[in-house]
């Protein structure tokens, strides 16, 4: 699989809770635990904590880890005063990007 590369979204380092946290995004990304069959998926509470900030770059070859990125969102939830706490629901978290990689994901997900 090639390698994609993925930051956070200027929607995500806007919002409250980016901030809230020292301007880092705290997340666990699901991923497939080797090549050969049954395909084994690590569950994201399971996975490990992957901590960023708006800079970071994160790069993997992983396929399943992809398509967590790909489309994981903003979720609906927790409002202070009045805003959402994680930015616009809905809203993808990552996004494409060719920057040079900062984080290797493959190098954090147990084989």
């Amino acid at each position: 699989m090639a390698e994609k590369r993925y930051k956070l979204t200027s929607a995500v380092v806007a919002s409250p809770s980016y901030v809230a946290n020292g301007n880092e995004y705290q997340t666990r990304i699901g991923f497939q635990r080797g090549t050969a069959p049954p395909l084994v998926i690590c569950n994201p509470k399971q996975c490990p904590l992957i901590t960023c900030t708006g800079s970071d770059v994160l790069g993997t070859t992983n396929d399943w880890a992809q398509k967590f990125m790909d489309v994981v969102i903003i979720p609906k939830g927790m409002t202070v005063n009045g805003s959402p706490y994680f930015g616009t629901p809905g809203v993808p978290i990552f996004e494409e990007t060719s920057d040079p990689v900062t984080i290797d994901l493959d190098n954090i997900f147990p084989p």
